[in-house]
């Protein structure tokens, strides 16, 4: 998410009228859906401190609180999103995590 986040602000800092992103259609004035994504991310991120100001402290407990029935279907993909912004959210020290019996909990700062 750090790197995901890096791009998407260096990207922004450029000049580009056209993104020929080879797998849909060719970005106008990229801009703007790069500010987006960017605010996305952001939001995202801002949904899991609040769930873990909630009381939820892991990420599979965040995951299933997340994504319901998709947590088993979907595991692999949802876990790596969760973990993803768990690590963006402890670089930009919003949170700290300690092991408590081999489980990993999250805490806000």
């Amino acid at each position: 998410m750090v790197q995901q986040k890096q791009s998407l602000e260096k990207c922004s800092s450029l000049n580009v009228e056209l993104v020929f992103s080879g797998h849909g259609m060719i970005i106008e004035n990229p801009a703007d859906l790069l500010k987006e994504r960017i605010k996305e991310i952001d939001e995202k991120a801002n949904k899991y401190i609040s769930i873990i100001k909630s009381g939820i402290s892991t990420a599979s407990g965040i995951a299933q609180l997340r994504y319901k029935e998709k947590y088993e279907k979907q595991f692999f993909n949802i876990m790596s999103e969760i973990i993803g912004y768990l690590d963006y959210l402890e670089l930009q020290g919003e949170i700290n995590k300690e092991m408590e019996k081999g489980i990993w909990h999250y805490y806000c700062n």
